[in-house]
């Protein structure tokens, strides 16, 4: 959680949803929920990347909410991803967020992948008993019949990493979803060979652990 007095610098993908990036315009829904959030977060800065001229029709975005708000002028929503990226790795931004599909935003983001990591995973917090809290990946940035053993090795390292940074828990415990030892499809057998050494490594996660 960020401290209400540090700012924190966030891009926003103005063209994302249904009713935007496919028709080529701003989505007034994105729009209108990043005027909501700077009014209520004094800390943000925000950044919207999409069209200067399109957003600059909507008069909310005209005020600029005291300078916290600002266009990356980008009309081709095929480049704008690219752009965000680039922000991310020279600290211009600190996050970004985006209703697009994340097949697109994984394939471009290949380039900026975390040493050691194969493929791009998408990491999601599910309930767990008395309160606890799990995080499972990849939650969909892959497709079952390409993944590859290397993969699962890669999303335990962002997994790791993710929950020390943001959850900060020093030594992460990982487990490998499968339906039980015995039944073991190849592919996670090999993965599961793969994770033994793997710092906070505790086997297959199974129904009944």
């Amino acid at each position: 959680m960020v401290p209400k007095d540090q700012m924190v610098s966030v891009g926003f993908d103005a063209n994302g949803g249904d009713h935007g990036y496919k028709n080529g315009c701003a989505n007034p829904h994105i729009v209108q929920g990043v005027i909501q959030a700077l009014c209520r977060r004094s800390n943000l800065r925000a950044i919207l990347y999409g069209d200067k001229d399109e957003l600059n029709r909507f008069p909310e975005i005209r005020c600029k909410i005291h300078g916290r708000l600002k266009i990356e002028n980008q009309p081709d929503s095929r480049e704008q991803i690219k752009d965000v990226f680039r922000d991310l790795e020279e600290g211009r931004i600190q996050a970004f967020i985006t209703a697009r599909n994340s097949y697109e935003l994984c394939v471009k983001g290949q380039r900026w992948r975390m040493e050691g990591v194969a493929h791009p995973g998408l990491i999601g917090p599910y309930p767990g008993a008395k309160g606890r809290i799990f995080h499972a990946l990849d939650i969909g940035a892959s497709i079952e019949e390409q993944a590859k053993p290397e993969y699962y090795l890669g999303w335990a390292r962002i997994g790791r990493r993710y929950l020390q940074i943001y959850e900060g828990i020093a030594e992460p415990r990982i487990g490998l979803a499968n339906i039980s030892e015995e039944k073991a499809p190849p592919i996670l057998r090999q993965a599961h060979a793969m994770l033994d050494k793997f710092p906070g490594y505790i086997g297959y996660a199974e129904p009944k652990k």
